[in-house]
């Protein structure tokens, strides 16, 4: 594998398949929580963590290129528009119907109902889940990987600025790297010392698959050409795919999330460097973009619902359906109500260029109208 530069420079633009690999990623959790043989959850949720950190990194690099700065509070604002909605929604669900069957909760069960929905909206899931201080029972334990990637979007418009500003041309890059190889060290390093379950759901333990995310965003706004690409994204797939059947334990699927991230890596800058590749307009079709689009709700929908039916005994496959059936139910509602009146609002804390333009116009108007990160 060899980098090279090519002479134009890479916008983002609106990309169908990208929401087909929410779609596979979002399908693969549900599966995994419905308890589908032979399929972890891990995979789903490694796979949307280098992609959001690919179109989140995406869009504060042209913003930069195009206006020279960050607005980092229009993009915390933009952020909490898109994915609060949704997020108030379902808890406000959550919060009635445990509410509502408060007299079949265990005593306290509705304080602990309460403990886990601020846990939630205040994005801490990820270490109160980790430390101990809500159960990984809870029907909204899911919100840690919701966590992690909040955390990302709190600390990463700041630290792409001062390594921006540190790093010039391919030092950015290097820069990106090594942060990635630091990451996966300290997540191998945390789980030699401690328990699998302290170290899978925390931000600092994570967050190596969001900036291999970012490295590849990097890579593509400074135009750096990749070759080999269908060799490595072969291997890293069946790779990937062995994990997938073979992970004998979570502690060995933590271990090996690095396979699944750079799996990933290949896979989107295959997407996104080849229109003609024939995985990319099955990816882009319709089907799977709609569900692309809904995945966010789904995420956030399933995992109550496949809780409660895996409590009560009921086969894997039941379970997947009545939880596909509900949770589109839910996403569907909630991406043409809620999240609607979010990506609305959200249009008015876009960053604008030198000459008054939004950033958007110069080459990701398109994206952010159908597909925000």
């Amino acid at each position: 594998m060899t980098l090279t530069r090519t002479p134009s420079r890479w916008h983002l633009q609106y990309v169908p398949a990208l929401d087909g690999v929410r779609a596979i990623a979002v399908l693969l959790v549900i599966l995994s929580h419905a308890g589908a043989p032979g399929v972890t959850g891990n995979v789903g949720v490694d796979m949307f963590f280098v992609l959001s950190g690919f179109l989140i990194t995406s869009l504060l690099l042209e913003e930069m290129d195009a206006n020279g700065r960050i607005n980092v509070l229009h993009f915390y604002v933009r952020r909490a528009l898109r994915l609060y909605p949704a997020l108030l929604l379902m808890l406000f669900l959550y919060g009635l119907s445990m509410y509502l069957l408060r007299h079949r909760l265990p005593a306290g069960g509705l304080l602990e109902a309460a403990k886990d929905i601020t846990f939630a909206a205040l994005y801490l899931t990820d270490y109160a889940v980790a430390f101990g201080f809500q159960p990984r029972g809870s029907l909204i334990a899911h919100t840690w990987s919701l966590a992690v990637e909040e955390h990302f979007y709190l600390v990463w418009p700041w630290a792409l600025i001062a390594l921006n500003r540190a790093c010039k041309g391919r030092s950015l890059l290097m820069a990106l790297l090594g942060l990635f190889v630091a990451a996966t060290a300290w997540r191998l390093l945390c789980l030699y010392f401690q328990p699998w379950e302290n170290v899978y759901f925390r931000f600092d333990t994570r967050m190596a698959g969001l900036v291999l995310g970012s490295l590849l965003a990097a890579c593509r706004a400074r135009s750096i050409k990749i070759t080999g690409i269908d060799v490595w994204l072969a291997l890293s797939g069946i790779a990937c795919a062995i994990l997938v059947v073979a992970t004998p334990s979570m502690a060995m699927t933590t271990a090996t999330t690095t396979v699944t991230e750079v799996f990933t890596f290949f896979l989107i800058y295959k997407i996104t460097d080849a229109e003609t590749w024939r995985p990319v307009r099955a990816l882009g079709h319709r089907i799977p973009v709609f569900f692309g689009r809904l995945s966010y709700a789904l995420y956030l929908s399933h995992f109550p619902i496949t809780a409660l039916l895996i409590r009560s005994d009921v086969p894997w496959w039941i379970s997947l359906e009545v939880t596909m059936a509900l949770s589109v139910a839910f996403a569907w509602f909630s991406w043409n109500t809620v999240e609607r009146v979010g990506r609305l609002k959200a249009r008015d804390f876009r960053s604008t260029g030198p000459r008054g333009q939004s950033a958007s116009e110069s080459g990701r108007s398109e994206y952010k109208k159908n597909n925000q990160a």
